[in-house]
């Protein structure tokens, strides 16, 4: 890189600290009497909540997640698309949001909501989502032997082929608001088409979720979720075919009462089920419970538990070399947390200890990388396709708060024990330099001790939005597989960063610089460090109309968060977005 780009890609990082932590286009919309258009809203969530403030008023509407691994792969990244929220206008009970784009290499963008007129305590709104690349990709050099004890990947060649990763959602919500509860409804179909020179996707999913709750402040506490998901891939893989059906669920409850002042009891229980025929014939199912006690005196909250889990396998006629999803689950697992007030809505300092199990179901690995090859790993690997991640332990502290309103900020480290944690992965049949062969992406399954140290920075005021956050991960990994015939991983990043900066004049003309930053990945094979530089730009004719515009990889770098795959060169996209 010469000097004038390594400029330029420092000052675009120190402008905007960014994180590798995945964000994607959420189509749910929340009908309510107010909307706003401007770009400049256009934010990363806010910081999340450990132990949630409401939990002061025994409000247990939350969801601990031991998974939330610093990075999750490639395709959870959608990295700086402008999600802009429509301007207030008197409400009219019924609103349209369309934001609609296109432009050079193909990068189409279209966002729709509609949201008819409703009264009274149910409100009801129906969206689509569309997004996706077409074009060239550009080609990955030959994997060869290298001096770093295993294959390189030695980047871009030069050479190109076509292909396309294109993504639809389509759904509807349902929302009842009543005195003492709320319930939701939300239905959705996808459609997911991925293709290339070697292998294609074409995967349609259908699902449901219904949520019903008890409202906060009241004796007893009630919350129950429920997901289901019934799909199908037709994958075909070197013109053959190989289709995979799955149905997923996922439920959970929880329920609980006030048994002394500022003390209650809780349970909180669950199950994730996947079910999955024609290539893949096997079943699993993790089930668990956690009785826990919550406590609060003036800025302390308390909640401590034990959680029992165990998971079910069936594999009755599997075609792989071996089982699926034959990790043991531990029997406990530790569940608490603690959140002290330092200083009133500034300043709480926090610590959680949890553990779990995940069942890595197939849509959650084919949204983590659409050109996931799970017949090649089937057939040809020692490593399951399908398999379990048991997080032992995995402790937190961290430091959170807000300066003056306009600056949020979480400073944080991990430590944690997990075993078959999911990393990306490249299958090869053969380790000699003499017949080296096309890799394929799959997933490795490592047991490993992660430390994770971070930042979270968001700021808000009348002329500039930004957002970022920056992690640092120390990886142990305790038995790395290094056999023949098997999948080798791709180790997380030791840096990552994201972030992005808009600033708005007059409300009617937006700027904006983005960047995604990820270190070098080297154990048996190496992917190169990128920085993935972006700008944006918007122009407001009224509150109801406006243009806008964005460039990604200004830098012309191969980006492969796709292992095996990487979008050929610079990119712009241009369009427009109508608010009714």
């Amino acid at each position: 890189m010469n000097s004038s780009r390594l400029t330029l890609t420092v000052l675009a990082l120190a402008a905007c600290l960014g994180a590798a932590n995945a964000q994607t286009f959420n189509p749910s919309v929340e009908v309510t009497n107010a909307y706003e258009g401007k770009p400049v809203d256009a934010r990363k969530q806010d910081l999340a909540m450990q132990i949630p403030d409401s939990l002061l008023v025994f409000d247990y509407d939350f969801d601990y997640s031991v998974f939330d691994n610093p990075y999750k792969g490639s395709y959870e990244f959608s990295p700086y698309l402008i999600n802009m929220k429509p301007e207030p206008v008197p409400y009219a009970g019924r609103n349209f949001y369309l934001r609609a784009g296109a432009g050079y290499s193909l990068h189409p963008e279209l966002a729709v909501m509609y949201a008819p007129k409703t009264s009274g305590r149910w409100k009801l709104d129906f969206y689509d989502s569309f997004q996706g690349y077409l074009g060239a990709y550009r080609h990955i050099r030959g994997y060869g032997f290298s001096s770093r004890e295993g294959y390189l990947a030695d980047n871009h060649d030069g050479k190109t082929f076509s292909g396309h990763d294109l993504e639809n959602d389509l759904g509807l919500n349902l929302r009842g608001d009543f005195r003492r509860s709320a319930l939701t409804l939300g239905v959705n179909y996808k459609l997911l088409t991925v293709a290339d020179t070697v292998i294609t996707h074409l995967y349609n999913e259908a699902s449901a979720r219904l949520r019903f709750a008890l409202k906060p402040g009241q004796k007893a506490t009630f919350e129950a979720v429920a997901d289901g998901k019934i799909g199908g891939d037709n994958m075909t893989y070197l013109g053959n075919g190989y289709a995979l059906s799955n149905k997923e669920v996922n439920a959970r409850f929880l329920a609980g009462a006030e048994i002394l002042p500022n003390t209650r009891f809780l349970l909180e229980a669950g199950t994730a089920v996947g079910v999955y025929s024609r290539v893949i014939v096997t079943s699993v199912a993790d089930v668990w419970a956690t009785p826990k006690l919550a406590w609060s005196y003036g800025p302390l909250t308390v909640s401590a538990g034990v959680k029992f889990a165990h998971i079910f396998a069936w594999d009755p006629k599997s075609k792989s070399l071996v089982p699926q999803h034959q990790k043991k689950s531990a029997l406990l697992y530790p569940d608490a947390h603690l959140n002290l007030r330092i200083l009133d809505q500034g300043l709480s300092l926090y610590a959680d200890a949890t553990g779990g199990n995940d069942i890595n179901a197939f849509s959650k690995l084919l949204a983590r990388n659409h050109f996931f090859n799970q017949v090649y790993q089937l057939s040809y690997s020692w490593v399951p396709t399908l398999d379990n991640t048991v997080v032992r332990y995995k402790a937190t502290a961290g430091l959170r708060g807000q300066v003056a309103g306009a600056l949020q900020y979480n400073l944080f480290a991990s430590y944690a024990y997990i075993e078959n944690n999911l990393l990306d992965g490249l299958l090869i049949s053969t380790r000699t330099p003499v017949n080296p062969v096309p890799l394929a992406a799959a997933f490795s399954y490592e047991d490993m001790k992660l430390l994770t140290a971070g930042v979270d920075l968001a700021w808000k005021s009348d002329r500039i939005a930004a957002a970022g956050n920056f992690r640092y991960n120390k990886a142990e990994y305790l038995n790395p597989s290094t056999r023949i015939n098997d999948v080798l991983y791709v180790p997380l990043p030791d840096f990552t960063a994201e972030g992005s900066v808009t600033y708005n004049w007059a409300e009617r003309i937006y700027v904006g610089v983005s960047a995604d930053f990820s270190s070098e990945r080297a154990a048996f094979f190496v992917v190169p460090s990128y920085v993935d530089l972006g700008v944006s730009a918007e122009y407001r004719f009224n509150r109801r109309t406006s243009f806008w515009a964005k460039g990604g990889n200004l830098l012309n770098q191969t980006i492969q968060k796709s292992l095996t795959r990487a979008e050929n060169g610079v990119y712009f996209t241009a369009g427009i977005c109508l608010n009714f």
